[in-house]
C-alpha cells in the first residue's frame, strides 16, 4: 500500500470515528421522569437533554493507525472491511 493510499484509508477512518464521537441521544425533558436512569446530560438546550454516546473515544493518530505491530494490522483490517483502496 502506497503512502497516499494509507492517507486515504486513514481519512476514511477519522471521518467514521468523528461521526461516532459526535453521535448523541436526546431526551424530551417535558415528559415525567424523563431522566430516570440516564444520569446527568452532557448538554441541555431548552427542553432537550443530549447524551453523547462516544464522547471519550478519540481517533488514533496516523502513526498509531499505520503501526501494524502495536495494534494488530489496523490499517489493513480497516481497509479490507470498508474497501477504501
Amino acid at each position: 500500500m502506497t503512502e497516499w493510499q494509507q492517507y486515504e484509508v486513514y481519512m476514511a477512518y477519522v471521518i467514521i470515528q468523528l461521526t461516532l464521537k459526535h453521535n448523541f441521544h436526546f431526551i424530551d425533558l417535558t415528559k415525567d421522569n424523563a431522566l430516570d436512569g440516564w444520569g446527568s446530560p452532557d448538554k441541555v438546550v431548552g427542553d432537550l437533554a443530549f447524551f453523547y454516546l462516544w464522547k471519550h473515544k478519540d481517533p488514533m493518530t496516523f502513526e498509531e493507525f499505520t503501526n501494524t505491530g502495536k495494534h494488530g494490522e489496523n490499517i489493513y483490517t480497516f481497509n479490507s472491511r470498508f474497501k477504501i483502496v
